[in-house]
């Protein structure tokens, strides 16, 4: 879903970074990229993608704005 929702060869930049809860109350660091070439606000297309406690990816999701 992720390689059909974005092309990855463009230049991706930080769009947004916090913390994402999870249902058992666990705090993940979450980072939300863009496309740099992107000027719409908010942008078309992100990636969001959360980090568990140790650095590793823990998941990755498209967001596309139609």
């Amino acid at each position: 879903m992720l390689s059909n929702s974005a092309d990855f060869t463009k230049t991706f930049e930080v769009y947004f970074s916090g913390v994402q809860i999870g249902l058992d109350g666990t705090s993940f660091t979450m980072l939300q990229y863009k496309d740099t070439l992107d000027s719409n606000n908010p942008p078309k297309l992100l990636i969001k993608v959360v980090f568990d406690s140790k650095g590793k990816i823990a998941g990755i999701q498209p967001l596309k704005r139609v």
